[in-house]
């Protein structure tokens, strides 16, 4: 039984990775993503929460593509200046806990949430038969962040001062964004890294570690077009900050280093004395988002200015 299962472990895993191969083979990761590009189409805007000083609205944008992306908005109420922007790619939970640390002196950000529901997956069977779902959602997840680029520059944003971030699975996404859309100028890559099979693997857990080395090398195969080593040159001339812990777990230095050296200047990494930041693990989301507020205040990113 046991010689059967992974003889069928093995077809399937070679079936997936001929699949990958083919698909991307015929097509560059930018036209493969520029598929999934379309027009801006609906805005639906909820209120949440208001204050005399700033409101917070639910926001989902639909594109004429299938694309949908939904964010937590929060933004001064004050419409006299134009604000710095920050695109937070991480889940709407982390993005709710950065609001209170980078809101200091105005600032618009957008909490996007993931667009896949990663608890319909229990299990590497079930990862297998949820894969082409995850992997039109990772894809999708780049146009997402292009809508969210058109929604905002309707706003009072400082168009110099557009800043991406990216935390642990949301920041291999940071490089493709920034070379799909240019409106972006500052990357924020926290708790990532390259390599997207390695990384994969890495955080899969079915037991046995040959078998999540293998899913994993598969999941990097089929996204290939989202690779963050193969994207991260274009940041530049654009700013790139990188916020990495030395003991994560989950994200490995390693792969850390790798995609930071790859990229040109102007670039600096910031190295923290922890694990990985998890939802859970409150003082250290708060050391990296204060850590990053910070940096961004000292390069002048977090400064409004006046409507002329």
């Amino acid at each position: 039984m046991i010689a059967i299962w992974l003889v069928s472990i093995v077809i399937t895993l070679t079936c997936l990775t001929a699949i990958g191969i083919v698909l991307h083979a015929r097509s560059s990761p930018v036209e493969v993503l520029t598929s999934y590009r379309g027009e801006l189409k609906e805005v639906e805007v909820r209120r949440r929460e208001s204050s005399t000083t700033a409101i917070i609205d639910d926001v989902t944008l639909r594109d004429d593509r299938g694309t949908y992306v939904n964010f937590l908005l929060h933004q001064p109420v004050d419409s006299t200046q134009r604000y710095p922007a920050v695109v937070i790619l991480g889940g709407v939970e982390v993005g709710k806990e950065t609001l209170s640390y980078i809101d200091e002196g105005g600032v618009i950000i957008a909490a996007l949430a993931y667009p896949y529901d990663i608890g319909k997956v229990s299990g590497w069977w079930s990862a297998m038969k949820e894969i082409g779902a995850m992997r039109e959602a990772a894809f999708r997840t780049v146009s997402g962040a292009s809508l969210v680029a058109d929604f905002l520059h309707q706003k009072n944003i400082d168009t110099t001062s557009v800043i991406l971030v990216g935390y642990s699975f949301g920041a291999p996404f940071v490089p493709v964004v920034m070379r799909m859309d240019e409106r972006y100028k500052v990357a924020a890559i926290l708790y990532g890294g390259g390599r997207l099979g390695e990384l994969i693997g890495n955080n899969l857990d079915t037991g046995f570690k040959p078998l999540d080395r293998a899913l994993g090398a598969i999941a990097g195969s089929l996204l290939a077009p989202l690779e963050p080593l193969r994207h991260v040159k274009a940041i530049a001339p654009r700013q790139l900050i990188m916020i990495q812990g030395k003991h994560d777990e989950l994200m490995p230095p390693h792969l850390a280093q790798e995609l930071f050296d790859l990229a040109d200047e102007p670039k600096e990494i910031i190295w923290l004395e922890t694990e990985h930041m998890m939802p859970w693990k409150k003082e250290i989301i708060n050391q990296v988002i204060i850590t990053l507020r910070k940096w961004l205040e000292q390069a002048g990113y977090l400064s409004p200015k006046s409507i002329d």
